[in-house]
């Protein structure tokens, strides 16, 4: 209600790592909002995650830290924090289907009146196997 409706461009680069038990994930993701000028129309996101797969154990834990800067006319700033924490759960035996269960923190930063929000994540991931 307090924008119009807008166009982005959003790119994403996204790598991860695995060794053991311990996944460790980063995204960086660049989004330009076709807006005006005046408002933050470009966000460049950062994502760092952790997963632990414990053994004999059905909820593995997932943690991850996100910063939001904005590039802007008059300087560039961050301006959201975003922390999450979360399990996931597979659904078979062939790891196919997972169950996701997360909740999120997100708080500005460098404004006059900071907002901050809580977020309940459920997600559903089907993966399908090629033949």
């Amino acid at each position: 209600r307090y924008t119009s409706n807008s166009s982005r461009i959003d790119l994403q680069l996204w790598l991860n790592w695995k060794k053991d038990r311990v996944g460790i994930d980063t995204r960086t993701e660049y989004e330009h909002y076709f807006i005006r000028i005046t408002k933050i129309r470009t966000v460049l996101r950062n994502r760092l995650g952790i997963a632990y797969n414990i053994p004999h154990w059905k909820l593995d834990p997932h943690v991850s830290a996100e910063a939001f800067t904005a590039l802007h006319y008059d300087g560039n700033r961050l301006i959201d924090l975003r922390y999450e924490l979360g399990t996931d759960v597979d659904l078979d035996k062939k790891k196919t289907r997972t169950f996701g269960l997360a909740v999120r923190y997100d708080r500005e930063v460098n404004v006059a009146d900071p907002g901050y929000r809580w977020i309940l994540v459920l997600s559903f991931e089907h993966a399908f196997k090629k033949k």
